[in-house]
């Protein structure tokens, strides 16, 4: 699949979103096929990995797409890393990718450990290596732009979440943490995405009435 993708995008096209979500393929993942599609993600604004199974050299060639990726975009605006089920020497791997990358208008980054039931993901990154959050830490420090981050289910202490809070380059900058502040932030989106089907309801109702009494 990688590399029919990678096949079928030309070097005039370029990705301007990758998302992979629920990836479940047991059979090993290749390298030159990811590092193909990093290699046509100049323009690209929107990356999600999200939810990967298969084996752990496949999540971690994954991971090392994603940062490639980080270092060759010129425009990445939404980052989401979520339920890796990767170590902490590949998280770091990324981070570090991240960090000595010029990206620097990023809007929105997902890092989040899981749900409620599902702890599998990137909190392993934190809790098990302090390097991570510094490393984070330096990345954050770029990113003027950023309106949220999300740190749901990382397992941080206190202190580093301090530490994430005071590198925040945004001053309103939304940093999502706890149980509370992860609900809130659904519960938000749920209610924005139902205004904008009623309102698209709405007026397609609005345009059906008038085409009725046009007729009429």
């Amino acid at each position: 699949m990688f590399d029919q993708l990678g096949e079928a995008i030309n070097d005039e096209q370029h990705l301007k979103s990758l998302r992979i979500t629920i990836y479940c393929d047991k059979n090993q993942l290749e390298n030159w096929p990811c590092s193909q599609l990093s290699n046509l993600s100049v323009k690209c604004e929107e990356l999600e990995l999200n939810a990967l199974g298969g084996n752990a050299d496949s999540r971690a060639i994954l991971m090392d797409m994603a940062g490639s990726i980080c270092q060759v975009s010129q425009c990445l605006r939404r980052l989401t890393l979520r339920l890796t089920g990767t170590s902490a020497d590949v998280g770091l791997s990324f981070l570090s990718a991240l960090a000595d990358s010029e990206l620097g208008a990023l809007e929105y980054i997902d890092f989040s450990g899981g749900d409620k039931r599902n702890y599998s993901g990137p909190h392993k990154w934190f809790s098990e290596k302090e390097e991570c959050v510094d490393t984070l830490i330096q990345a954050l420090q770029r990113q003027v732009n950023l309106q949220t981050l999300r740190l749901y289910r990382c397992r941080l202490t206190d202190d580093q979440s301090q530490k994430i809070r005071d590198a925040l380059q945004v001053p309103d900058c939304r940093l999502i943490i706890t149980d509370e502040e992860e609900d809130a932030y659904v519960a938000e989106k749920k209610a924005e995405e139902d205004a904008k089907k009623a309102a698209a309801e709405a007026a397609k109702k609005a345009l059906e009435e008038a085409a009725t009494a046009e007729a009429a």
